[in-house]
């Protein structure tokens, strides 16, 4: 284990203090502002959240059962984050700067790349843009199911491994989005209204008008249960496909399932997720960097997690028993 603390484990400190300085950052954002944040809701996900990291922490502590422990907690640290970062992402605009998406439609034209024409060709096999439709609403669902699996099944290091790497690239993507923000192809793009209805894009026209209102002039309404996503580079979506294909290697039945449906996911992201190709690429460097810093703290702090970490790299594919 990377702590023996009877606690919080060292990833999962990490994890609760990044919760903690987001809050701080969104109480401070909100100063002098008035945007109405939902409380109920928010209220709603704090309890269920504390409440599963209570029961984990009553099994680890208790000593009845060390994975349902890790599993709760998890589950329940990556509720709370995800909802305390989307407030703090809503609550960076206005920002004063323009979209760089006029640039990335040119990086994507140097590489041949032309939207319009994809999803033009994309309409023409309206069945398989719906099965991308589903691929591209699964992310959340499947870290989910991904993060049971590994703690029910004992795979401890895993999990500590996709906590941090999921915390440092969602800081990462919102970091690197509030520097240099983009708002996707929906927003940039007008599309023909029967493409439009041969594919029903998750992300549609109306969807690239919100934004572009909202990127205007900032929320005076922030429901974590039914915000758009913000940011189109570096494309989160690759970040969660990669992260479940990388982290489901250690469960062999799994991997295949995760690797089929995350191909999938690439597809869907330009489809369905209104991103710029270049995009696609700003969410896989983004994995791997993350990865690379989870791992790193794991080493820090764990000399069986560096053990481990060395025996997964100089293996050509690893499962853990």
């Amino acid at each position: 284990m990377i702590s023996s603390a009877p606690w919080l484990r060292s990833s999962e400190s990490l994890v609760a203090t990044a919760i903690g300085l987001a809050a701080a950052i969104g109480f401070y954002l909100q100063i002098g502002r008035e945007v109405h944040i939902e409380t109920q809701v928010v209220c709603i996900v704090a309890v269920s959240s504390l409440v599963l990291i209570v029961t984990g922490l009553s099994y680890r502590v208790s000593g009845r059962s060390q994975s349902i422990g890790c599993t709760t907690i998890g589950v329940g640290l990556l509720m709370l984050f995800t909802t305390t970062l989307s407030i703090v992402n809503y609550l960076t605009l206005p920002l004063q700067v323009a979209p760089y998406d006029e640039f990335l439609v040119r990086i994507d034209a140097l590489i041949g790349f032309h939207w319009p024409s994809v999803m033009e060709v994309a309409s023409r096999y309206p069945v398989f843009c719906h099965i991308l439709g589903l691929v591209y609403q699964s992310t959340m669902c499947q870290l989910a199911i991904l993060v049971t699996i590994l703690g029910l099944s004992g795979r401890v290091l895993e999990l500590d491994r996709l906590l941090l790497t999921f915390a440092v690239s969602a800081v990462g993507v919102v970091a690197f989005w509030s520097a240099f923000p983009s708002l996707g192809t929906m927003a940039y793009y007008e599309l023909d209204a029967g493409i439009v209805a041969r594919i029903a894009p998750v992300v549609g026209p109306d969807y690239g008008l919100a934004l572009k209102e909202l990127y205007a002039s900032g929320p005076d309404r922030i429901d974590p249960w039914q915000s758009l996503g913000l940011i189109a580079f570096p494309s989160f979506h690759t970040v969660l496909a990669l992260m479940t294909i990388s982290f489901a290697r250690s469960v062999k039945w799994l991997f295949p399932f995760a690797l089929a449906l995350n191909l999938l996911m690439m597809p869907a992201v330009v489809i369905h997720g209104g991103h710029h190709l270049f995009d696609v690429f700003g969410g896989i460097v983004m994995f791997f960097l993350s990865r690379g810093v989870a791992d790193m703290f794991i080493a820090r702090f764990s000399l069986k997690g560096r053990r481990r970490l060395g025996a997964a790299a100089n293996a050509s594919f690893f499962v853990e028993s």
